[in-house]
């Protein structure tokens, strides 16, 4: 699983998850750096693409399929 969200700081972020939920193994897998007004975009084209299993939670088969997936949503945005 992994969660789509944003934040002024991600890694207290993190830390602030994992205080709240620490039977999860979790670990931060990216930063989109100054995109955190089209976090809209992205959870509708995860929704699109992945199961979500809860506000901001997706199931993936990697942690890579789905930061490629925000990657080529933001990148498609950026360009437009």
């Amino acid at each position: 699983m992994f969660k789509l969200g944003r934040s002024c700081d991600p890694k207290r972020r993190l830390k602030d998850i994992r205080h709240q939920a620490p039977w999860l193994q979790l670990h931060l897998a990216a930063v989109f750096a100054g995109c955190g007004h089209l976090e809209a975009a992205c959870h509708k084209a995860l929704r699109e693409t992945f199961q979500q299993v809860g506000r901001e939670w997706y199931r993936a088969d990697s942690e890579h399929a789905a930061v490629a997936r925000v990657s080529e949503v933001l990148t498609r945005i950026m360009e437009a």
